[in-house]
């Protein structure tokens, strides 16, 4: 927090600070942590708060206390409205800082309002020995066959959840992502008669539920690959989602293996903090996406940064994206 210069606390002929006295004449007006050293004048020109005078020393409205805690948004877009504000942040470069140990109430409250306060491209909270990043505003807001309008950041852990998970096992991706093991056992922690390589009970969706409360992790509606010939996909149908792998285009910014349009459905665009930074998808660990390349094959991120595939009966990590909000 930037020091401003200090202003007198003014006091009545009581002894009563003004800013109290002002506070219960207009209880709209809200007490900053500067209190009688910052004060609005109920002037902002370009987002800038103007100086303390004695009518509202000490005080100043929600929206100027906002502009206040949240500076960089406020000075350099303080006319952001609520439908540009994942816009925004997501234009804007990553800022990389740990924002707590668990999901507060108030970034809650930013997130369902979509304001996103204090939530930047590339911050993340550091919850059971993991650092789930946030890696996009809203990227699927109003998409699914019902629309999907709730506010939702996009976090993706720093590492695999599950280190050593088969695609499939029986070496066929003709069962489609949606049917995969990587998806039905290792994320949903379902059982599969050709599975037999999970990790936890739980699987990864337990891991996120338990990081951020089973409330605050949404489903919403995707579209994912139904049928395939010869391992390329030919239909495709809407479906409850959760807790997901990404296709190829969320992590490179274009299809590599996939070799059908049906492959992308709402996931058709890079995510945002892949696009500023590349080099978030390089972890030293090899990790599924959910295209697939042909009849045996499916695509993967490879430890050395290769965009890559390999039979689907390989053993890679799982590091799937989750909606926060």
């Amino acid at each position: 927090m930037a020091n401003y210069a200090s202003a007198p606390v003014l006091t009545d002929s009581t002894g009563q600070e003004i800013a109290e006295a002002l506070k219960d004449m207009a209880p709209e007006l809200v007490t900053t942590e500067q209190a009688g050293l910052l004060a609005a004048n109920g002037n902002i020109v370009n987002g800038f708060i103007g100086p303390a005078n004695s009518s509202y020393n000490g005080l100043m409205t929600p929206e100027q206390k906002e502009i206040l805690d949240d500076p960089v948004n406020g000075l350099v877009f303080a006319e952001t409205t609520r439908s540009q504000a994942a816009s925004f942040r997501n234009g804007m470069p990553p800022r990389g800082k740990c924002i707590g140990t668990s999901l507060t109430n108030e970034q809650i409250e930013a997130i369902q309002g979509r304001t996103y306060a204090g939530m930047w491209l590339g911050d993340y909270w550091t919850i059971n020995s993991v650092d789930w990043v946030i890696v996009d505003f809203e990227p699927y807001y109003n998409c699914g066959d019902t629309a999907f309008q709730k506010g939702h950041v996009a976090v993706v852990p720093r590492k695999v959840l599950v280190t050593s998970q088969a695609w499939y096992n029986e070496k066929d991706t003709s069962v489609g992502y949606v049917s995969c093991d990587a998806r039905i056992v290792s994320i949903r922690g379902l059982t599969s008669g050709s599975a037999d390589d999970v990790e936890s009970a739980a699987g990864a969706q337990g891991t996120v539920i338990a990081a951020f409360g089973d409330e605050h992790v949404l489903t919403y509606r995707a579209i994912y690959p139904s049928a395939y010939t010869d391992g390329v996909a030919t239909a495709w149908a809407w479906v409850d989602a959760r807790v997901e792998l990404m296709s190829e285009t969320e992590v490179y910014g274009c299809n590599i293996w996939g070799s059908s349009g049906y492959e992308m459905g709402i996931g058709h665009r890079q995510l945002s903090l892949f696009r500023w930074n590349p080099t978030f998808a390089n972890i030293r660990a090899s990790w599924w996406l959910r295209s697939v390349r042909s009849a045996t094959h499916a695509a993967i991120v490879i430890s050395t940064g290769i965009a890559y595939s390999d039979g689907a009966a390989g053993k890679y990590g799982v590091r799937p994206l989750s909606l926060i909000g």
